[in-house]
């Protein structure tokens, strides 16, 4: 009698060719369980149309697409952050209303694919297995004072809601994991990084010759509130105008507030978020790369993605960072040059170095962290509790 067909549901609000960790993330899921899933195995992605960033062109998409036992379906979601995402939490509940699934698994960072994943297999009496990759309850209550600790407790309701019903959590930081399993106890959470994406998983062009005597530093992925670079970057770039050229990367809420307080800097230029791939040969031209969060102690418990891609890439390193993201520097970059997030003047002070075209080998991490080798674990879970149910 031939093995019953499986059917893995994989939730993700972003997914190629749109950006960032949520769809880097996502994708690599989905390449490491088709590679392990029996061919019969069918892999559901419902994700949305490319929207991420506003001021990247995606490039061809199709909102509908079966491959190699991967089906995708694109669902629009609209304009407004909210409303977007209301609309998209429709949509999926209509879509998978009369499907059968053997496993659900999500990717979520603020919380609300999870809530949605969570109704689902509950409807479908499914195991869930989620991917957590931030601390939003923790975000909201550092980044929005008195306004979010009202908000707080409704979104603490949506995690109780999203946790209990899960076989188990991911989490993307070992700070995040402590807190955590402090928080709720009765949960299964392990530790699953971010990892570097394929992209940057080989040695790019590695530039020798100087354009002149001035130093190039960069800084690639999300303009917005927590990454604090419309705060920090305009007062740098001023005290280093005489020695250093800054490439902003990226797109977010803050980059028009960005904008504005550079327009009179000739020595920042801003540019639109870019494919890996890309990206992988822009750090290429640069001396230095540039990371920052804001203060705060849930920012403590965080490790961004780019760190990942940063040390993969064997750049020299300033960042402005504390806690979790600080240690993992220390332990995998300690080259890298760190001062207190939010500090202008530690920041100049970080930059007193000259940088030299020395590419330090970071092939030890690559094999530690590329990201197909991290999510595989994932994976196997995955597949597991599809073949065997809460027996896995």
């Amino acid at each position: 009698m031939p093995a019953p067909v499986l059917r893995i549901l994989v939730l993700s609000f972003y997914y190629p060719p749109d950006l960032g960790p949520g769809a880097l993330r996502a994708a690599a899921f989905v390449r490491a369980l088709r590679r392990i899933a029996p061919v019969s195995t069918i892999v559901e992605v419902i994700t949305t149309s490319p929207h991420r960033y506003k001021e990247r062109d995606p490039g061809p998409w199709e909102a509908q697409l079966a491959q190699d036992g991967i089906l995708i379906h694109r669902q629009h979601a609209g304009p407004g952050r909210l409303l977007g995402f209301a609309r998209f939490a429709c949509r999926v509940f209509r879509s998978t209303a009369n499907q059968h699934y053997d496993v659900v698994f999500a990717t979520s960072a603020r919380l609300g694919t999870a809530a949605v994943a969570a109704r689902i297999a509950e409807a479908k009496a499914c195991p869930l297995l989620l991917d957590l990759r931030d601390d939003v309850v923790g975000d909201v209550r550092t980044l929005f004072g008195g306004i979010g600790k009202l908000i707080a407790p409704a979104l603490v309701a949506v995690e109780r809601f999203a946790f209990s019903r899960a076989a188990s959590v991911s989490l993307v930081s070992l700070g995040h994991v402590r807190h955590f399993r402090q928080a709720w106890p009765s949960t299964d959470f392990l530790f699953v990084p971010h990892g570097v994406p394929a992209a940057f998983g080989s040695p790019t062009p590695w530039k020798l010759a100087k354009r002149d005597a001035r130093t190039l530093v960069m800084y690639a992925g999300t303009i917005g509130e927590a990454q604090a670079i419309h705060r920090i970057i305009p007062g740098l770039a001023l005290h280093l105008r005489a020695s250093h050229d800054f490439v902003i990367i990226g797109g977010g809420s803050r980059r028009n507030e960005l904008a504005r307080r550079v327009a009179h800097l000739p020595n920042v230029t801003l540019r639109p978020p870019v494919a890996q791939l890309e990206l992988a040969h822009l750090y290429a031209d640069a001396d230095i790369l540039f990371a920052s969060l804001e203060p705060g102690s849930a920012f403590d418990l965080v490790v961004p993605s780019k760190l990942f891609e940063m040390i993969a890439s064997g750049k020299p390193i300033v960042a402005g960072v504390s806690g979790e993201a600080a240690r993992f520097l220390k332990r995998n970059a300690p080259d890298a040059r760190l001062f207190p997030p939010g500090d202008l003047d530690g920041a100049i002070d970080a930059f007193k170095f000259r940088a030299n075209s020395h590419r330090t080998d970071r092939s030890q991490f690559l094999g530690m962290y590329g990201q197909d080798a991290v999510v595989a674990p994932l994976a196997r879970r995955a597949l597991a509790f599809a073949q065997c149910g809460d027996q896995a």
